[in-house]
Protein backbone atom coordinates (compact mmCIF):
# COMPACT_ATOMS: atom_id res chain seq x y z
CA UNK A 1 0.00 0.00 0.00
CA UNK A 2 1.26 3.44 -0.76
CA UNK A 3 4.07 4.69 -2.50
CA UNK A 4 6.79 2.73 -3.89
CA UNK A 5 9.97 4.49 -2.72
CA UNK A 6 10.05 6.81 -0.64
CA UNK A 7 10.48 9.94 -2.97
CA UNK A 8 6.95 10.50 -3.17
CA UNK A 9 6.28 10.95 0.22
CA UNK A 10 9.36 13.32 1.04
CA UNK A 11 7.85 15.39 -1.65
CA UNK A 12 3.67 15.10 -0.56
CA UNK A 13 5.51 16.31 2.67
CA UNK A 14 6.91 19.11 1.22
CA UNK A 15 4.02 19.72 -0.38
CA UNK A 16 1.91 18.86 2.34
CA UNK A 17 3.92 21.46 4.66
CA UNK A 18 3.77 23.98 2.02
CA UNK A 19 0.20 23.90 1.74
CA UNK A 20 -0.95 24.16 5.29
CA UNK A 21 1.50 27.47 5.25
CA UNK A 22 0.00 28.64 2.48
CA UNK A 23 -3.92 27.88 4.39
CA UNK A 24 -2.35 29.51 7.81
CA UNK A 25 -1.62 32.93 5.68
CA UNK A 26 -4.96 32.44 4.08
CA UNK A 27 -6.42 32.38 7.57
CA UNK A 28 -4.43 35.27 8.87
CA UNK A 29 -4.96 37.65 5.89
CA UNK A 30 -8.92 36.76 6.83
CA UNK A 31 -8.09 37.49 10.45
CA UNK A 32 -6.41 40.86 10.25
CA UNK A 33 -8.84 42.00 7.30
CA UNK A 34 -12.05 41.66 9.33
CA UNK A 35 -10.78 42.85 12.79
CA UNK A 36 -10.63 39.26 13.90
CA UNK A 37 -8.08 38.59 16.73
CA UNK A 38 -4.96 35.82 15.26
CA UNK A 39 -4.56 34.75 18.52
CA UNK A 40 -6.24 35.15 22.55
CA UNK A 41 -4.60 34.63 25.98
CA UNK A 42 -4.72 32.17 27.74
CA UNK A 43 -4.46 31.44 31.70
CA UNK A 44 -3.20 27.62 32.34
CA UNK A 45 -2.78 25.77 35.35
CA UNK A 46 -0.21 23.45 35.76
CA UNK A 47 1.52 20.73 37.95
CA UNK A 48 5.24 21.89 38.45
CA UNK A 49 5.91 18.34 39.90
CA UNK A 50 4.33 15.06 39.12
CA UNK A 51 6.40 13.14 41.24
CA UNK A 52 4.27 11.84 43.87
CA UNK A 53 1.21 12.43 45.19
CA UNK A 54 1.38 15.68 46.32
CA UNK A 55 1.38 18.53 43.80
CA UNK A 56 2.74 22.06 43.38
CA UNK A 57 0.88 24.15 40.67
CA UNK A 58 1.47 27.31 39.09
CA UNK A 59 -0.52 29.90 36.51
CA UNK A 60 1.33 30.65 33.31
CA UNK A 61 -0.08 32.91 30.41
CA UNK A 62 -0.16 31.52 26.80
CA UNK A 63 -0.84 32.52 23.39
CA UNK A 64 -3.48 30.33 21.53
CA UNK A 65 -4.93 30.55 17.76
CA UNK A 66 -8.36 31.97 17.83
CA UNK A 67 -8.71 29.30 15.20
CA UNK A 68 -8.54 26.77 18.76
CA UNK A 69 -11.38 28.82 20.16
CA UNK A 70 -15.61 27.05 19.73
CA UNK A 71 -16.43 30.43 16.82
CA UNK A 72 -12.86 31.00 15.80
CA UNK A 73 -13.65 28.28 12.69
CA UNK A 74 -17.21 29.59 11.97
CA UNK A 75 -15.88 33.26 12.27
CA UNK A 76 -12.85 32.54 9.68
CA UNK A 77 -14.63 30.42 7.35
CA UNK A 78 -17.30 33.41 6.52
CA UNK A 79 -14.25 35.52 5.28
CA UNK A 80 -12.51 33.29 3.99
CA UNK A 81 -13.74 32.22 0.67
CA UNK A 82 -13.75 29.69 -1.11
CA UNK A 83 -12.89 27.50 2.02
CA UNK A 84 -10.76 25.53 -0.51
CA UNK A 85 -8.83 26.73 -3.60
CA UNK A 86 -6.98 25.73 -6.74
CA UNK A 87 -3.90 24.65 -4.81
CA UNK A 88 -6.06 22.45 -2.09
CA UNK A 89 -7.54 20.61 -5.54
CA UNK A 90 -4.29 19.81 -6.82
CA UNK A 91 -2.64 18.47 -3.62
CA UNK A 92 -5.74 15.90 -3.46
CA UNK A 93 -4.86 14.98 -6.64
CA UNK A 94 -1.85 14.74 -5.96
CA UNK A 95 -2.58 12.70 -2.83
CA UNK A 96 -5.24 10.23 -5.01
CA UNK A 97 -3.15 9.27 -7.44
CA UNK A 98 -0.37 8.45 -4.98
CA UNK A 99 -2.23 6.53 -2.75
CA UNK A 100 -5.77 5.86 -4.61
CA UNK A 101 -8.01 3.85 -2.29
CA UNK A 102 -5.91 3.69 0.60
CA UNK A 103 -7.11 7.41 1.20
CA UNK A 104 -10.62 5.91 1.95
CA UNK A 105 -11.79 6.05 5.75
CA UNK A 106 -14.89 5.96 7.11
CA UNK A 107 -15.11 9.13 8.93
CA UNK A 108 -18.86 10.93 9.20
CA UNK A 109 -20.00 13.25 6.78
CA UNK A 110 -19.00 16.82 7.69
CA UNK A 111 -22.57 18.08 6.11
CA UNK A 112 -25.26 16.68 4.52
CA UNK A 113 -24.15 17.55 0.67
CA UNK A 114 -20.59 16.44 2.08
CA UNK A 115 -18.54 14.54 -0.93
CA UNK A 116 -18.36 10.41 -0.84
CA UNK A 117 -15.18 8.99 -1.87
CA UNK A 118 -16.48 6.41 -4.80
CA UNK A 119 -18.01 8.67 -7.08
CA UNK A 120 -15.49 11.70 -6.33
CA UNK A 121 -12.69 10.55 -4.56
CA UNK A 122 -10.64 13.74 -5.02
CA UNK A 123 -13.07 16.00 -3.95
CA UNK A 124 -13.41 13.54 -0.83
CA UNK A 125 -9.54 13.97 0.15
CA UNK A 126 -9.74 17.53 -0.15
CA UNK A 127 -13.02 17.83 1.92
CA UNK A 128 -12.02 15.53 4.37
CA UNK A 129 -8.56 14.54 4.70
CA UNK A 130 -6.92 17.72 3.95
CA UNK A 131 -9.51 19.65 6.20
CA UNK A 132 -8.95 17.72 9.18
CA UNK A 133 -5.27 18.18 8.56
CA UNK A 134 -5.21 22.33 8.21
CA UNK A 135 -7.76 22.35 11.18
CA UNK A 136 -5.24 19.96 13.08
CA UNK A 137 -2.53 22.75 12.32
CA UNK A 138 -4.39 25.93 12.76
CA UNK A 139 -5.59 24.63 16.14
CA UNK A 140 -2.06 23.80 17.47
CA UNK A 141 -0.53 27.17 16.52
CA UNK A 142 -0.04 29.79 19.23
CA UNK A 143 -1.16 32.85 16.41
CA UNK A 144 -2.55 32.70 12.95
CA UNK A 145 -0.01 34.82 12.67
CA UNK A 146 2.93 32.97 13.45
CA UNK A 147 3.92 30.02 11.41
CA UNK A 148 5.01 26.80 12.81
CA UNK A 149 7.61 24.26 10.92
CA UNK A 150 7.54 21.39 13.53
CA UNK A 151 3.90 21.57 14.02
CA UNK A 152 3.35 21.44 9.90
CA UNK A 153 5.77 18.65 10.01
CA UNK A 154 3.95 16.75 12.19
CA UNK A 155 0.46 16.87 10.80
CA UNK A 156 1.95 16.23 7.42
CA UNK A 157 3.81 12.93 9.17
CA UNK A 158 0.72 11.77 10.51
CA UNK A 159 -1.56 12.02 7.55
CA UNK A 160 0.94 10.29 5.56
CA UNK A 161 1.63 8.02 8.17
CA UNK A 162 -2.37 7.34 7.99
CA UNK A 163 -2.26 7.14 3.88
CA UNK A 164 -0.10 4.01 4.42
CA UNK A 165 -1.52 1.80 7.11
CA UNK A 166 -4.76 -0.21 6.92
CA UNK A 167 -5.88 0.24 10.01
CA UNK A 168 -5.79 2.94 12.51
CA UNK A 169 -5.39 2.80 16.57
CA UNK A 170 -8.21 3.65 18.29
CA UNK A 171 -7.05 5.23 21.48
CA UNK A 172 -9.24 5.36 24.76
CA UNK A 173 -8.24 7.07 28.15
CA UNK A 174 -9.67 7.14 31.50
CA UNK A 175 -8.22 9.37 34.80
CA UNK A 176 -8.40 6.90 38.03
CA UNK A 177 -8.29 6.40 41.66
CA UNK A 178 -7.14 3.00 43.45
CA UNK A 179 -3.84 2.42 41.59
CA UNK A 180 -0.48 3.44 42.00
CA UNK A 181 1.92 4.68 39.33
CA UNK A 182 5.71 4.15 40.41
CA UNK A 183 7.12 4.62 37.05
CA UNK A 184 5.86 6.88 34.58
CA UNK A 185 4.68 4.40 32.65
CA UNK A 186 3.59 0.99 32.65
CA UNK A 187 2.82 -0.94 29.30
CA UNK A 188 1.82 -4.71 28.62
CA UNK A 189 0.07 -4.94 24.68
CA UNK A 190 -2.04 -3.10 24.14
CA UNK A 191 -2.59 -1.46 28.01
CA UNK A 192 -0.55 1.18 29.53
CA UNK A 193 -1.19 2.72 32.95
CA UNK A 194 0.60 5.61 33.23
CA UNK A 195 1.00 9.31 35.67
CA UNK A 196 -1.28 12.31 34.30
CA UNK A 197 0.82 15.23 32.89
CA UNK A 198 1.63 18.41 34.73
CA UNK A 199 -0.79 20.12 32.15
CA UNK A 200 -3.55 17.15 33.20
CA UNK A 201 -3.47 17.72 36.66
CA UNK A 202 -3.34 21.36 36.20
CA UNK A 203 -6.56 21.63 34.21
CA UNK A 204 -8.35 19.07 37.01
CA UNK A 205 -7.24 21.33 39.53
CA UNK A 206 -8.47 24.61 37.71
CA UNK A 207 -12.20 22.37 38.18
CA UNK A 208 -12.99 22.66 34.65
CA UNK A 209 -11.23 23.13 30.85
CA UNK A 210 -11.46 27.24 29.89
CA UNK A 211 -14.53 27.81 28.39
CA UNK A 212 -13.15 29.07 25.17
CA UNK A 213 -10.95 26.76 24.02
CA UNK A 214 -11.61 24.09 21.78
CA UNK A 215 -9.50 20.96 23.31
CA UNK A 216 -7.07 18.76 21.09
CA UNK A 217 -8.02 15.10 20.62
CA UNK A 218 -5.63 13.79 22.69
CA UNK A 219 -6.61 15.99 26.05
CA UNK A 220 -8.18 14.33 28.76
CA UNK A 221 -12.15 15.09 29.86
CA UNK A 222 -12.22 16.15 33.59
CA UNK A 223 -15.51 17.13 35.70
CA UNK A 224 -15.87 18.91 38.66
CA UNK A 225 -16.54 17.01 42.01
CA UNK A 226 -13.98 14.64 42.39
CA UNK A 227 -10.24 14.35 44.08
CA UNK A 228 -7.55 14.37 41.78
CA UNK A 229 -6.54 11.70 39.48
CA UNK A 230 -3.54 8.71 40.71
CA UNK A 231 -2.87 7.33 37.34
CA UNK A 232 -4.31 7.32 33.88
CA UNK A 233 -5.74 4.09 32.27
CA UNK A 234 -4.54 3.67 28.34
CA UNK A 235 -6.11 1.41 26.27
CA UNK A 236 -4.69 0.89 22.26
CA UNK A 237 -6.99 -1.30 19.83
CA UNK A 238 -6.23 -1.28 16.37
CA UNK A 239 -9.30 -1.12 13.62
CA UNK A 240 -9.81 -1.58 9.93
CA UNK A 241 -9.65 2.41 8.39
CA UNK A 242 -12.77 1.10 6.15
CA UNK A 243 -15.19 0.86 9.56
CA UNK A 244 -16.79 3.36 11.17
CA UNK A 245 -15.07 4.62 14.35
CA UNK A 246 -15.99 2.38 17.18
CA UNK A 247 -16.19 2.44 21.14
CA UNK A 248 -13.30 0.83 23.17
CA UNK A 249 -14.12 -2.85 22.93
CA UNK A 250 -11.57 -3.52 26.45
CA UNK A 251 -11.99 -0.50 28.76
CA UNK A 252 -14.12 -2.30 30.77
CA UNK A 253 -12.92 -5.77 30.30
CA UNK A 254 -9.57 -4.44 31.50
CA UNK A 255 -11.45 -2.24 34.35
CA UNK A 256 -12.76 -5.85 35.74
CA UNK A 257 -9.73 -7.27 35.57
CA UNK A 258 -8.34 -4.88 37.70
CA UNK A 259 -11.06 -4.74 40.40
CA UNK A 260 -10.62 -8.79 40.26
CA UNK A 261 -7.27 -8.35 41.62
CA UNK A 262 -8.08 -6.63 44.24
CA UNK A 263 -7.59 -2.54 42.71
CA UNK A 264 -10.20 -0.40 44.40
CA UNK A 265 -10.79 1.84 41.76
CA UNK A 266 -12.67 5.14 41.69
CA UNK A 267 -13.25 8.10 39.47
CA UNK A 268 -16.03 10.51 38.45
CA UNK A 269 -14.44 11.49 35.17
CA UNK A 270 -15.51 10.43 31.84
CA UNK A 271 -12.88 8.58 29.29
CA UNK A 272 -11.73 10.01 26.15
CA UNK A 273 -11.24 8.52 23.05
CA UNK A 274 -9.34 9.12 19.55
CA UNK A 275 -8.14 8.03 16.26
CA UNK A 276 -4.53 7.82 15.48
CA UNK A 277 -2.44 8.58 13.25
CA UNK A 278 -4.17 11.15 10.71
CA UNK A 279 -6.78 13.57 11.33
CA UNK A 280 -9.09 12.77 13.43
CA UNK A 281 -13.03 13.47 13.30
CA UNK A 282 -13.35 14.96 17.03
CA UNK A 283 -13.21 13.42 20.27
CA UNK A 284 -15.56 11.23 22.12
CA UNK A 285 -16.07 9.32 25.12
CA UNK A 286 -18.57 8.76 27.71
CA UNK A 287 -18.89 7.45 31.52
CA UNK A 288 -18.22 4.37 33.30
CA UNK A 289 -19.12 3.59 36.62
CA UNK A 290 -16.53 3.42 39.34
CA UNK A 291 -16.38 3.73 43.13
CA UNK A 292 -16.75 6.57 44.86
CA UNK A 293 -14.70 5.55 48.20
CA UNK A 294 -11.86 2.95 48.58
CA UNK A 295 -7.93 2.48 49.37
CA UNK A 296 -5.61 3.21 46.67
CA UNK A 297 -2.46 0.56 46.26
CA UNK A 298 0.45 0.23 44.06
CA UNK A 299 0.25 -1.08 40.54
CA UNK A 300 2.98 -3.34 40.28
CA UNK A 301 3.97 -4.80 36.41
CA UNK A 302 3.11 -8.19 37.35
CA UNK A 303 -0.21 -6.56 38.11
CA UNK A 304 -0.92 -4.86 34.72
CA UNK A 305 0.67 -8.77 32.88
CA UNK A 306 -2.18 -10.47 34.90
CA UNK A 307 -4.83 -8.05 33.72
CA UNK A 308 -4.24 -7.91 30.66
CA UNK A 309 -4.23 -12.14 30.07
CA UNK A 310 -7.30 -11.81 32.35
CA UNK A 311 -8.82 -9.23 30.24
CA UNK A 312 -8.91 -11.80 27.03
CA UNK A 313 -11.16 -14.07 28.87
CA UNK A 314 -13.63 -11.89 29.80
CA UNK A 315 -16.91 -12.27 27.61
CA UNK A 316 -18.07 -8.81 26.46
CA UNK A 317 -21.32 -10.02 26.89
CA UNK A 318 -20.55 -9.15 30.96
CA UNK A 319 -21.29 -5.94 30.39
CA UNK A 320 -24.15 -5.83 28.00
CA UNK A 321 -26.92 -8.00 28.59
CA UNK A 322 -25.11 -11.50 30.15
CA UNK A 323 -27.21 -14.86 30.01
CA UNK A 324 -24.60 -17.36 30.59
CA UNK A 325 -23.67 -17.86 34.34
CA UNK A 326 -19.91 -16.88 34.57
CA UNK A 327 -21.22 -13.64 33.03
CA UNK A 328 -24.28 -13.18 34.97
CA UNK A 329 -22.00 -13.20 38.04
CA UNK A 330 -19.07 -11.14 36.93
CA UNK A 331 -21.83 -8.79 35.78
CA UNK A 332 -22.69 -8.24 39.59
CA UNK A 333 -19.87 -8.35 40.67
CA UNK A 334 -18.35 -5.57 38.25
CA UNK A 335 -21.55 -3.63 39.95
CA UNK A 336 -20.07 -4.08 42.89
CA UNK A 337 -17.68 -2.16 42.90
CA UNK A 338 -18.92 1.14 41.58
CA UNK A 339 -21.83 0.98 44.55
CA UNK A 340 -22.65 2.16 48.09
CA UNK A 341 -21.25 -0.42 50.71
CA UNK A 342 -24.76 -2.17 51.77
CA UNK A 343 -25.50 -2.58 47.80
CA UNK A 344 -22.60 -3.80 47.02
CA UNK A 345 -22.64 -6.48 50.00
CA UNK A 346 -25.49 -7.67 48.02
CA UNK A 347 -23.82 -7.76 44.80
CA UNK A 348 -21.12 -9.62 45.60
CA UNK A 349 -22.86 -12.34 47.79
CA UNK A 350 -25.11 -12.63 44.26
CA UNK A 351 -22.22 -13.10 42.13
CA UNK A 352 -20.71 -15.80 45.04
CA UNK A 353 -24.53 -17.78 44.50
CA UNK A 354 -24.19 -17.50 41.33
CA UNK A 355 -21.27 -19.50 40.82
CA UNK A 356 -21.99 -21.85 44.14
CA UNK A 357 -25.86 -22.70 44.78
CA UNK A 358 -25.97 -23.49 40.69
CA UNK A 359 -29.14 -25.56 42.04
CA UNK A 360 -31.56 -24.06 43.74
CA UNK A 361 -32.43 -26.36 46.48
CA UNK A 362 -32.98 -26.24 49.99
CA UNK A 363 -30.46 -25.49 53.05
CA UNK A 364 -28.99 -22.89 50.83
CA UNK A 365 -27.28 -20.83 53.75
CA UNK A 366 -25.66 -23.65 54.64
CA UNK A 367 -24.61 -25.07 50.97
CA UNK A 368 -23.30 -21.56 50.68
CA UNK A 369 -20.82 -21.90 53.08
CA UNK A 370 -19.75 -25.45 52.28
CA UNK A 371 -19.31 -25.55 49.18
CA UNK A 372 -17.33 -21.94 49.65
CA UNK A 373 -15.21 -23.61 51.80
CA UNK A 374 -14.23 -26.34 49.92
CA UNK A 375 -14.17 -24.99 46.66
CA UNK A 376 -11.98 -21.90 47.41
CA UNK A 377 -9.47 -24.36 49.74
CA UNK A 378 -9.97 -28.07 48.54
CA UNK A 379 -6.93 -28.92 50.63
CA UNK A 380 -6.29 -27.24 54.06
CA UNK A 381 -9.05 -27.95 56.70
CA UNK A 382 -7.72 -24.63 59.36
CA UNK A 383 -8.55 -22.35 56.07
CA UNK A 384 -11.84 -24.01 55.21
CA UNK A 385 -13.36 -23.26 58.82
CA UNK A 386 -12.07 -20.13 58.42
CA UNK A 387 -13.55 -19.51 54.95
CA UNK A 388 -16.86 -21.26 56.30
CA UNK A 389 -17.13 -18.74 59.34
CA UNK A 390 -16.57 -15.76 56.91
CA UNK A 391 -19.22 -16.92 54.02
CA UNK A 392 -21.89 -17.36 56.83
CA UNK A 393 -21.35 -14.18 58.41
CA UNK A 394 -21.77 -12.21 54.97
CA UNK A 395 -24.12 -14.74 53.58
CA UNK A 396 -26.31 -13.65 56.92
CA UNK A 397 -25.71 -9.63 56.30
CA UNK A 398 -26.88 -10.10 52.99
CA UNK A 399 -29.96 -12.07 54.54
CA UNK A 400 -30.64 -9.00 57.17
CA UNK A 401 -30.12 -6.53 54.18
CA UNK A 402 -32.19 -8.18 51.46
CA UNK A 403 -34.89 -8.33 54.37
CA UNK A 404 -35.13 -4.75 55.39
CA UNK A 405 -32.49 -5.06 58.11
CA UNK A 406 -29.07 -3.34 58.60
CA UNK A 407 -25.84 -4.17 60.33
CA UNK A 408 -24.98 -2.79 63.73
CA UNK A 409 -22.95 0.15 62.05
CA UNK A 410 -21.94 1.65 58.55
CA UNK A 411 -18.19 0.65 59.70
CA UNK A 412 -19.12 -3.14 60.43
CA UNK A 413 -20.90 -3.27 57.24
CA UNK A 414 -17.99 -1.50 54.94
CA UNK A 415 -15.73 -4.03 56.24
CA UNK A 416 -18.28 -6.70 55.50
CA UNK A 417 -18.64 -5.60 51.88
CA UNK A 418 -15.14 -5.81 51.32
CA UNK A 419 -15.04 -9.28 52.83
CA UNK A 420 -17.64 -10.40 50.40
CA UNK A 421 -15.45 -8.90 47.58
CA UNK A 422 -12.59 -10.63 48.27
CA UNK A 423 -14.35 -14.07 48.73
CA UNK A 424 -16.05 -13.07 45.11
CA UNK A 425 -12.87 -11.86 43.58
CA UNK A 426 -10.92 -14.97 44.90
CA UNK A 427 -14.09 -17.61 43.65
CA UNK A 428 -14.55 -15.67 40.17
CA UNK A 429 -10.46 -15.79 39.53
CA UNK A 430 -10.93 -19.68 39.83
CA UNK A 431 -13.19 -20.26 38.17
CA UNK A 432 -12.01 -17.96 34.84
CA UNK A 433 -8.50 -19.83 35.35
CA UNK A 434 -9.75 -23.28 35.78
CA UNK A 435 -13.24 -23.13 33.87
CA UNK A 436 -16.43 -22.82 35.51
CA UNK A 437 -17.57 -25.46 37.93
CA UNK A 438 -20.69 -27.57 37.79
CA UNK A 439 -22.75 -28.83 40.37
CA UNK A 440 -21.47 -31.75 40.85
CA UNK A 441 -17.82 -30.87 40.65
CA UNK A 442 -18.73 -28.49 43.83
CA UNK A 443 -20.42 -31.15 45.70
CA UNK A 444 -17.69 -33.88 44.88
CA UNK A 445 -15.26 -31.54 46.25
CA UNK A 446 -16.87 -32.16 49.76
CA UNK A 447 -17.10 -35.78 49.43
CA UNK A 448 -13.71 -37.02 47.84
Amino acid sequence: MGPASGQPSAILKDQLRNWLEHERARYSKAAIANGIPEHIEDLVVVAEDTSGNGHSFKTQPRNVSIYSTFRGPSLLDAHVTPVFDDTAKALAERIYGTYDGACECNYPPLSPGAAKFAPEPVRWVEEVLLRHSRDMYLSQLESLGKPNEQIATSVADELLDFLGRDTLDLVTALPLQGIEVSAQKRTEGAITIRKPTGEELGMFMAEVMPPPIRPPRNQLAFWRGFSMPAAVLEIREPYPKGQQQPHSRMLQRVLLALQLLGFELGGAWPYTIWTEPGPTFGRGGGLVQLGKQGSSKPGAPSDLQSAAALAEKISSDVFHSPSKQMSVALHRFYLGCAETPADALIDFCVALEGLLLQQKDAELAFRFRLLGAFYLSPDDGDQRRELSNQLKEIYNARSTLVHGGTPSSSQELLDLSRRARGLAARALLKALDEGWPSPSALTDAVYK
